[in-house]
């Protein structure tokens, strides 16, 4: 478990999983200060010598059954999801996917996935220059590079739980709102190309980008992004968004 720098990890330790540190079930490690999910997630890797890596949210539990169906996946396929029940699809439990329903149904819903460490190590980790969002950015890297993925259909992930019991806020939820922004417009511009095969995924990284960005008080910053995707179609598509929220969306105070 690693703890970006702001949890009172030795309070936490001697409640709540004190027997797991006890007999060495569960390390916890100091990143040094609030540096984001991804260095917090590529630093937990680090440490680990394991061949399998299970990446879980911070504010999400595993369901009962979820480890041993991606251990038992991993045994044929290279990574996996594992599905929160917003995510579910009505379907055959455990059935294997092919690259395009991945990509086009999972990715962007997935609060947990795991991968061989051998795959996590030659696709470089998770980027650090992003805070939030950095799991759809390498689950994109995984399905363009055609990495064979798995995932169960039942869901694999309780969302919601741990935090609440902790009483503090998720590391995404106490992310800073311009720097939210900043993550979406990177996913946004650096995945709509190389990721994106249908019109579906594209307008999912330009609704996020431009919903947060007017949200945040930043939709000039939005408007010139999408000016300067014309005269792609996708621009028209976030034009109409941004016009949409601009009228009808909700404000952060």
């Amino acid at each position: 478990m690693v703890n970006d720098g702001d949890v009172d990890v030795d309070g936490l330790s001697r409640r709540e999983f004190q027997p797991l540190v006890q007999d060495g079930r569960l390390v916890v490690i100091t990143n040094g200060g609030a540096h984001g999910a991804s260095r917090a997630r590529n630093l937990g890797a680090d440490f680990s010598n394991a061949d399998l890596l299970f990446f879980l949210d911070d504010d999400d539990v595993l369901a009962p059954g979820g480890l041993d169906d991606a251990l038992t996946a991993a045994e044929r396929y290279d990574y996996g999801f594992a599905i929160a029940p917003r995510g579910a699809q009505k379907d055959t439990d455990g059935a294997p996917v092919g690259i395009l329903r991945v990509r086009s149904r999972f990715a962007p819903t997935s609060a947990a996935f795991w991968i061989k460490r051998e795959v996590f190590q030659r696709l470089g980790a998770f980027h650090p220059d992003l805070t939030v969002g950095e799991d759809f950015d390498f689950c994109a890297r995984l399905l363009v590079d055609r990495v064979p993925g798995w995932v169960s259909f039942r869901p694999g992930v309780i969302r919601g739980n741990v935090t609440d019991a902790m009483q503090t806020t998720s590391l995404v939820n106490r992310t800073d709102a311009a720097e939210t922004v900043r993550c979406r417009r990177m996913l946004m511009l650096r995945n709509i190309g190389s990721f994106c095969y249908s019109d579906r995924e594209k307008y999912y990284l330009v609704e996020q980008y431009v919903r947060r960005a007017v949200r945040s008080g930043l939709a000039m910053d939005a408007l010139r992004q999408l000016l300067g995707l014309l005269p792609q179609p996708i621009a028209g598509y976030g034009l109409l968004i941004w016009v949409s929220n601009m009228l009808f969306g909700r404000r952060d105070p």
